[in-house]
């Protein structure tokens, strides 16, 4: 197994679950990369990225008064927030998937929800430098498509089963990414002001 990154496949999955996500579901489907190559060549580096243009955009606009430490745990916590959310709705979809008695396992779970928030990653990306730029993020709804064209695709589900998929995909992933960024915030801030607060 090699250690490098495939930037080919970074760039071209990334570029094609925007442009032709039938594509990227249908190569899934025909196992043609494991959910290892999908971590560390698409999901890992989508939060580095994310996690730098947190830490970006706290460097640039940002209280100046505040101590540099702030800078860098912005970019972690978005980091672990977009890494915990990822990994708990993967679990939680795929219990989700069992229980409608459609054939999701954590490697189709994980595929799906990550795939499905690759446009809230490049929201991000864009709204955390420029907090101007925050309504953007209504653009990362476009993931709901591509949850149902993975439930269409990967699970073959009927279309009743495709709505109640979808419906708790979104409040799943929704009330995830509310809990774990307060969960988070209140972790970071205190570590702030215990440690670089003077």
């Amino acid at each position: 197994m090699s250690r490098t990154m495939d930037y080919k496949f970074f760039l071209r999955q990334t570029a094609l679950i925007i442009l032709s996500p039938v594509k990227v579901l249908e190569s899934a489907k025909r196992g043609d990369h494991s959910i290892i190559k999908l971590r560390n060549n698409l999901l890992f580096p989508l939060l580095v990225l994310v996690a730098i243009c947190s830490f970006l955009g706290s460097w640039l606009f940002a209280n100046p008064t505040l101590h540099p430490a702030y800078w860098v745990l912005a970019g972690i916590k978005y980091f672990l927030l977009d890494l915990a959310v990822v990994y708990l709705s993967s679990f939680l979809f795929s219990a989700i998937g069992k229980a409608m008695d459609l054939p999701a396992d954590f490697a189709f779970s994980f595929s799906t929800v990550t795939y499905s928030l690759i446009p809230l990653f490049i929201c991000q990306m864009l709204s955390l430098i420029f907090e101007s730029l925050a309504f953007i993020n209504i653009l990362s709804l476009y993931g709901l498509w591509i949850i149902w064209l993975a439930g269409e695709i990967l699970l073959e589900a009927p279309a009743y089963k495709k709505k109640a998929l979808l419906v708790a995909s979104l409040v799943v992933i929704a009330e995830l990414y509310i809990g774990c960024s307060l969960a988070l915030a209140s972790i970071i801030e205190r570590i702030y002001f215990a440690f670089f607060a003077w």
